[in-house]
């Protein structure tokens, strides 16, 4: 009888684990995938956004990477900042710290965007048809002239860096992620091939 009694309740044990891990496996009814992005015309323009979010500010130049905006001009001879809460005075002294996040942030920072117009890019077109072709041809437009500036960035801040044209898979293998740099004749030319294609499509005249 108890082994009866046993058996019964390890099936309902087994069962209940079972009913467990299908439950747990559902996707929760506040995530978006990206398909559910791109069947929204408000979720569409909140994705674009967040690919304007990391743009440097670059009057905040003066302070320590105020708004992404770094110290890279008082850094060079371009400009002189007098005010001792500055990083380009660190970076000019040699006195900056290479582990304290200021300068690697903006690498992280822009390659996040980076991925984001380059991910827009690829599924803007399957957008709803509340997006109007001239308005997918417009946001193309702007999330490749963003992507273009945030080569420009990294480029005028690290020298000649990789560029990934494509969003690579979360389950990638160590060989497609860790990429070489790119020559940095290789970068500009992208960087202006890219702003060139921005260019025709953008509208004249910008939308209100």
């Amino acid at each position: 009888m108890n082994i009866k009694k046993l058996s019964l309740a390890l099936l309902i044990a087994t069962g209940s684990l079972a009913g467990c891990g299908k439950f747990l496996d559902q996707i929760p009814d506040n995530t978006l995938t990206v398909e559910d992005i791109f069947k929204s015309k408000a979720y569409v323009d909140q994705y674009l956004y967040q690919v304007y979010a990391n743009m440097p500010n670059e009057m905040g130049q003066r302070f320590v990477g105020t708004n992404y905006s770094g110290p890279w001009i008082a850094a060079a001879d371009e400009a002189m900042y007098n005010w001792d809460f500055n990083y380009s005075n660190n970076l000019n002294a040699s006195t900056w710290n290479t582990t304290d996040g200021t300068v690697s942030t903006y690498w992280t920072n822009y390659y996040k965007s980076i991925r984001n117009a380059s991910d827009f890019i690829a599924n803007i077109d399957g957008a709803t048809s509340e997006v109007t072709a001239l308005m997918k041809t417009r946001y193309k437009g702007e999330a490749r002239a963003l992507r273009a500036m945030y080569y420009f960035w990294l480029v005028r801040m690290y020298g000649p860096v990789p560029l990934i044209p494509n969003v690579i898979a979360p389950d990638a293998s160590m060989d497609d992620i860790i990429k070489a740099r790119t020559p940095m004749d290789e970068c500009i030319s992208y960087i202006v091939t890219q702003l060139d294609s921005a260019y025709n499509e953008l509208d004249v005249t910008p939308a209100e």
